[in-house]
């Protein structure tokens, strides 16, 4: 006699986790990041916070938001080259209405997926399977330089504050240097996607139809790979740079190596740690906390320095992206 209104209750939930699901999920993940950020700034003391805003250097400041320009160049720059490689597209103001679209659209969804949908909204007569390939080839890029940058600081990090044996440390090391050579070669090597890849996709019936959409990767030439490694770690140490600089803004002392050593370590750890919070906050701003801490630095300056980075290279950009694609839908 109970089973049937248990089956009700049963269907009733999965047909309400089927359509209020995606929603809840958006509204479980920005609670997680409002406690988080919540939780960090009672940790620290508000009236610590409000003082280091009007105490803070407004030159260095100023120095980080004028540093955003070279940030997006070298995103633009990065795009543009895979637009044209792998999508065959050419057209320059496309490509800077792909990338912003894509900033608006990844902000404040989760792993910033909505950025790979975004960037296929000005083309619309490519596939949008071949444009969401040509992100993950633009992504690919940066990831692999914060893993092995951050993997490199995490090793000097646990050897000079955990004591961990040079024996231990130096292999490690190599090792990380070697696969980011090992890395950087399979880009650069033209019969990689062919020998490897592309035969064993081909042997495999299931992934055969993925087969013709992968080809584009071919088309990534050697020099190509090179650019796009350049262009990255260029955008990596803007990115560093500003972190430093922002924490140094905050800060009484300009450490400025320490900082960016803090910024490889921020950026690693905030891509190896699941983003269960939108826009990466309060995983941002705690891992900022603890390193800035660990190396000397307070922890007011770590907060406000990761909030105005979010401001500056994520916000605005978004903003910017939200008013050019406001100003297409009114066209």
């Amino acid at each position: 006699m109970n089973s049937t209104p248990a089956l009700k209750l049963k269907n009733y939930i999965q047909e309400a986790i089927a359509k209020y699901g995606k929603g809840l999920l958006n509204i479980l993940k920005l609670l997680i990041a409002c406690g988080l950020i919540l939780f960090i700034v009672f940790y620290i003391d508000p009236s610590e916070i409000a003082s280091a805003f009007v105490n803070s250097n407004p030159i260095l400041i100023l120095l980080t938001i004028l540093l955003l320009p070279l940030n997006l160049y070298f995103q633009y720059k990065r795009w543009k080259i895979v637009c044209s490689e792998l999508i065959d597209e050419k057209d320059k103001q496309k490509v800077i209405l792909s990338l912003f679209y894509g900033f608006s659209a990844g902000a404040f969804t989760p792993m910033r997926v909505g950025e790979y949908f975004g960037r296929a909204i000005p083309f619309r007569d490519k596939n949008l399977i071949d444009v969401t390939l040509a992100t993950i080839v633009d992504k690919l890029f940066p990831l692999l330089t914060v893993l092995y940058a951050g993997a490199l600081a995490v090793l000097l990090f646990m050897h000079y504050h955990y004591r961990m044996m040079m024996l231990i440390t130096l292999p490690l090391f190599v090792m990380v240097l070697l696969l980011f050579y090992f890395s950087f070669m399979l880009f650069t090597d033209p019969g990689f996607w062919n020998n490897i890849i592309f035969k064993k996709i081909k042997s495999s019936r299931r992934l055969y139809k993925l087969l013709g959409h992968l080809r584009i990767l071919k088309n990534l030439k050697n020099n190509v790979a090179a650019k796009m490694t350049y262009l990255t770690l260029g955008q990596y140490f803007t990115f560093i740079l500003q972190f430093a600089l922002l924490v140094a803004a905050f800060s009484t002392g300009y450490n400025f190596l320490t900082f960016m050593w803090a910024g490889c370590l921020l950026m690693f750890t905030k891509t190896v740690i699941p983003p269960v919070t939108i826009g990466e906050l309060g995983v941002r701003e705690a891992a900022s906390v603890y390193f800035i801490t660990q190396l000397g630095g307070t922890a007011v300056a770590a907060f406000n320095a990761s909030i105005f980075l979010f401001m500056i290279n994520i916000l605005l950009p978004s903003a910017v992206g939200m008013v050019l694609l406001l100003k297409k839908n009114d066209d």
